[in-house]
């Protein structure tokens, strides 16, 4: 079985930026074989369809798309909000519960369930982020392991506190994939995968080329 390696955009790039990213990561992702590794782009929501349509173009079709977040919405009266029906023409997974949505939209367990409904409902499949075991019902593709302390720190977890805290976590989640975030890079990504199914980039994917390197680093 491949390792899945999951770019998460966050906000960091500009309009401008994201197309020369994609751009870039295309260029020199066929030098990867398409059984190699699994790669899950979660760009913003502004951009999902752009990579979608460029990566189609270029027959990388094998290139999965994820969305950062979902609103717990139908589509309706709902200013600003994605929705998991917008979502589903462009992509096949969504991330939920990250630490920083946590942190700055002040998201609750409550909502996080809401929102893994919703996904449900519109075909998309969750990886439902948290740093301790959470109870959630649903069909959930995969629990990604975040200690808030190594996101985007520099300072990643040791693999064998990860390791420990990820197996307590995922016993309540015997057909969920395991994933790691904060702080992975190529030097240690080997590391994490000797564990974990995938591994969640942050800070490591704002270059196209640096997260390239991760993905070839997983091999």
């Amino acid at each position: 079985m491949s390792a899945t390696v999951i770019a998460n955009l966050k906000a960091y790039l500009s309009n401008a930026q994201l197309k020369i990213w994609i751009q870039e990561f295309v260029a020199g992702v066929h030098k990867l074989e398409e059984n190699d590794v699994s790669i899950i782009i979660c760009p913003p929501a502004t951009h999902l369809l752009f990579f979608r349509e460029y990566l189609d173009e270029n027959n990388l079709s094998f290139i999965s798309l994820g969305a950062q977040d979902i609103a717990i919405h139908e589509p309706g009266a709902y200013t600003g909000e994605i929705t998991g029906a917008v979502v589903q023409e462009v992509a096949d997974y969504v991330l939920l519960g990250h630490s920083e949505c946590r942190k700055y939209q002040n998201e609750t367990p409550d909502v996080i369930q809401q929102k893994i409904h919703v996904a449900e409902k519109y075909g998309l499949l969750p990886i439902v982020l948290m740093e301790k075991y959470e109870k959630y019902f649903g069909g959930i593709f995969a629990i990604g392991y975040e200690p808030k302390g190594a996101i985007g720190s520099g300072y990643p977890q040791p693999v064998s506190e990860a390791n420990t805290a990820m197996k307590d976590i995922v016993k309540n989640y015997p057909d969920a994939m395991t994933i790691y975030g904060g702080s992975v890079d190529e030097e240690n990504i080997k590391a994490y995968l000797a564990h974990f199914n995938g591994v969640l980039v942050g800070t490591a994917c704002v270059d196209p080329h640096e997260f390239l390197s991760v993905a070839k680093a997983s091999l």
